[in-house]
């Protein structure tokens, strides 16, 4: 079988031993092989998790048959030379094992536990697809429910913008897919759309959206949009004068604003509280930037229950947001 071809080696020294070896030391060097065949056996079949497994095994079987044996490999000298080179090599395929795996782990975008979201990409992760009649299900949507989605590959944003950004956040996001025009929702008016479960009963939300074009691919008009011929967000006005042009009705109980330049673009931070008993999310982060005529906000949702445990990572999720200049179409203005 696969698994004793690795330890070859171990059993041709056995069957070269001298005739004068006692029984003793023929039944530990026998017995040493077995000792990690129950180990192998319970380990997945990647080959990646395997092979740094065998490499140290390697080492530590060649260790204990060093010093419970030593008479046998002094008596075999190419024996001795064949081990210290099973010894380095196996170093060096436990060193490049490890590099492979970090390799892997940045190229999808994957790095210390947590995820990097770049739009008009393939997402580094499954993403959440609502099985064939579930795509027009309301009502709170649980990632986890396998009756009502599948895992499957997909494309991030560019379903309502072209301008790129780029999100990080915790792995226990998902992003949706299969939604309208294959988005993530089935209203056509988020570009991307994250979703967590880790944080309590409540799901945990992180959107994208953009507020350049209707869901219908018309341009929105300069009187309800008026950031469409504007390069940056500041020629809005302030945090909170911005605040009333993006949502002019808005009702909130709390409200924390802030600005950060990043790499040239200016972002607008709030915390949004609601108090009030049975509204679905009382707590919204946003992280909004204009650019090239395209307003793009990312928005943070958790109901209350979920804030204590949600507030850290969804404040360094959402202000994470990252936009990029001359990314998308050129500023329009519908008259």
């Amino acid at each position: 079988r696969p698994h004793h071809r690795l330890w070859l080696g171990v059993h041709k020294r056995t069957r070269l031993l001298p005739k004068t070896t006692n029984q003793k030391d023929k039944k530990i060097e026998n017995t040493m092989p077995q000792l990690l065949l129950p180990t192998l056996r319970r380990q997945p079949r990647n080959t990646l998790a395997v092979l740094p497994m065998v490499a140290i095994a390697s080492l530590i079987l060649l260790s204990f048959a060093s010093t419970t044996a030593p008479h046998i490999l002094r008596s075999s000298p190419p024996t001795s030379v064949g081990r210290r080179n099973l010894m380095n090599a196996a170093a060096g395929l436990a060193f490049a094992c490890g590099l492979q795996q970090r390799g892997e782990a940045l190229a999808s975008g994957r790095e210390g536990g947590g995820v990097t979201y770049v739009s008009q990409a393939k997402s580094p992760v499954m993403c959440t697809k609502p099985k064939r009649g579930m795509e027009r299900k309301k009502g709170v949507v649980n990632i986890n429910d396998e009756a009502t989605f599948d895992k499957a590959e997909c494309d991030l944003g560019g379903y309502t913008t072209k301008t790129r950004y780029s999100l990080n956040t915790p792995d226990s996001f998902r992003p949706f897919t299969g939604y309208f025009k294959g988005g993530p929702d089935n209203s056509g008016l988020l570009d991307l759309r994250l979703q967590s479960q880790d944080y309590g009963q409540d799901p945990v939300t992180i959107f994208v959206r953009s507020y350049r074009y209707k869901p219908d691919g018309s341009l929105m008009d300069k009187k309800n949009a008026p950031w469409v011929d504007k390069t940056t967000i500041t020629d809005l006005g302030t945090p909170e004068a911005f605040l009333k042009v993006l949502a002019s009705n808005l009702a909130v109980d709390e409200t924390v604003s802030s600005s950060e330049t990043v790499d040239g673009v200016t972002y607008y931070r709030y915390q949004l509280f609601k108090n009030e008993k049975g509204y679905a999310n009382n707590r919204k982060i946003i992280s909004a930037a204009v650019v090239d005529g395209d307003l793009l906000t990312a928005v943070g949702l958790a109901s209350e229950p979920s804030w204590e445990a949600a507030k850290s990572d969804l404040l360094e999720a959402v202000n994470s947001f990252r936009v990029t200049p001359g990314t998308g179409s050129p500023p329009q203005v519908a008259v």
